[in-house]
């Protein structure tokens, strides 16, 4: 009757587990190296094991990391090397990933627009995984989910100075502050190259935090103080809201408009909850009254 304890610390058996670990490093490298299509095909059924042997033994992922591949939300599969070497962008070596294709469409079409890959990380072994690669990677690589920060590729070269941009998110502050119900809400203005009136960003370092708290059943903290509504300063319906900004006859349209406009940035970045949804359509039911009226 032998302990699996006394078992772990047996040096025959941490030989034989050596072993194996190689052989299956080896195994690994050589379809990544002779058979690439198939090992692609595999990928979606191995990945998990691969990145817990990463996580579980430095020396696995030493032997394999050059062999690790991430797919794109347009069914590329690209390792850490080849990515960095297709970026324009060597300095801010990013991997901007979504982990909801289907909830996170919105910014995905924004990074397609400008021309940056987006990759799929939606595994519950992902986010441990990112950390330890941004730990251990020479290249300094960082993983940014597409909703967390606005990148510069993203941006429209505009006349509007910096200074007319923070004029834009100050003046609407209070008024998106109060359509949101949020008073921890940040306000921004950026040129963006998409059509669209405003997107939602949220702090990565905060969300992983959430995240990591929730998977190991911590109590989680509300985020809204990590929240930040960029407004498009290049989209009509925002220059329309910083026009009308003062004049009181307009207010009900102010305050309708940006209710509206942080609702549809947020269900860019989740599912509204039941009673904001029905707020939201019976807002649309308005503007779609008003829109109506002014046509007739």
């Amino acid at each position: 009757n032998v302990s699996r304890s006394f078992l772990q610390d047996d040096d025959c058996v941490k030989t034989i587990n050596s072993h194996i670990t190689k052989k299956v490093a080896d195994k690994i490298n050589g379809l990544y190296k002779t058979e690439r299509e198939s090992y692609e095909k595999y990928w979606e059924d191995i990945n998990p094991f691969i990145k817990f042997g990463c996580l579980k033994d430095d020396k696995f992922h030493d032997r394999v990391k050059k062999s690790i591949i991430y797919k794109t939300t347009d069914n590329v599969f690209l390792t850490e090397e080849e990515y960095l070497d297709s970026i324009k962008d060597k300095v801010d070596k990013a991997f901007y990933y979504v982990d909801n294709v289907a909830q996170q469409s919105q910014y995905v079409k924004m990074f397609n627009d400008s021309g940056i890959k987006v990759f799929v990380m939606d595994g519950p072994i992902d986010v441990p995984f990112m950390q330890m690669i941004e730990v251990k990677s020479k290249e300094k690589v960082r993983f940014v989910r597409v909703d967390s920060d606005v990148a510069n590729a993203l941006k429209s070269d505009s006349d509007k100075s910096r200074e007319e941009l923070d004029s834009i998110g100050t003046s609407l502050e209070e008024h998106f502050k109060m359509a949101s119900n949020n008073e921890k809400l940040k306000i921004k203005g950026e040129n963006l190259k998409s059509n669209i009136p405003a997107i939602l960003t949220l702090s990565e370092e905060g969300r992983r935090m959430q995240e990591m708290m929730q998977m190991y059943g911590a109590m989680s903290m509300p985020m809204d103080e990590d929240m930040t509504l960029v407004l498009n300063a290049e989209n009509p319906v925002i220059e329309h809201l910083y026009a009308i900004k003062d004049d009181e006859t307009k207010k009900d349209d102010l305050e309708l408009l940006c209710g509206q406009i942080y609702d549809l940035a947020l269900l860019a970045h989740k599912p509204l909850e039941a009673e904001d949804m029905t707020r939201f359509i019976e807002r649309t039911s308005k503007i779609l009254a008003m829109v109506s009226k002014k046509e007739a």
